[in-house]
């Protein structure tokens, strides 16, 4: 027929496959764009740098407690035990981290499980000194939940006394009455501690 224009078959058979292609063309972006969305909105949070910042460490390298009677890992002297006069010995720190605001003793006999001496509350520093015969001190500067008790092991017996000075980041509030609740109030606030060992055994 005269007039009338037609398309070709070739551009009649295409129409339908760019219809398509663009239907899963932007079907495809909007997935993705959907999915890009969700994972963005889903990713975990970084942990902040304060939640990765280390707590404050200390020094306490240097932390010694030692005494003029003897050398640490050597024997207590008789005058310091029930054969003798039996006062405490003197003891001497150095070292002790600045943040130390107040000290707690605890001195036990590992070879008997008996201990000797505990305290608590006494003023922190970075050295000092306890004068000998402290353990028996009436009025001491610290609280006392076990006074001095001089080693005295028996005839033939070599027991072995260790004394262990802690330092602490605050005095203690609460009013332990034995050496485990010391312990275990302590057990937060230490942040250095230094031992001192010592051996008895009486003369044949």
């Amino acid at each position: 027929m005269r007039g009338k224009t037609f398309p070709s078959a070739h551009l009649v058979r295409s129409i339908p496959t760019l219809v398509l292609v663009t239907l899963l063309t932007v079907a495809g972006c909007t997935a993705a764009g959907s999915s890009a969305g969700a994972t963005s909105s889903k990713a975990p949070a970084q942990p902040s740098a304060a939640a990765t910042t280390a707590g404050p460490t200390f020094d306490a390298t240097g932390f010694k407690l030692t005494t003029p009677a003897f050398t640490n890992g050597g024997d207590i002297p008789e005058e310091y035990t029930c054969y003798g006069d039996g006062a405490s010995y003197e003891l001497d720190w150095v070292g002790a981290p600045p943040q130390t605001v107040a000290f707690a003793l605890i001195m036990v006999d590992y070879s008997a499980m008996y201990t000797h001496w505990v305290f608590y509350n006494m003023a922190g520093s970075p050295s000092g000194t306890l004068p000998k015969g402290a353990g028996t001190d009436s009025k001491p500067a610290y609280t006392v939940v076990v006074r001095f008790v001089k080693p005295c092991p028996p005839a033939g017996h070599r027991s072995n006394y260790v004394t262990t000075l802690y330092a602490l980041s605050a005095k203690l509030t609460t009013k332990p009455a034995t050496q485990t609740e010391v312990e275990d109030a302590i057990a937060d606030i230490t942040i250095a501690s230094t031992t001192l060992s010592g051996n008895y055994a009486p003369a044949d």
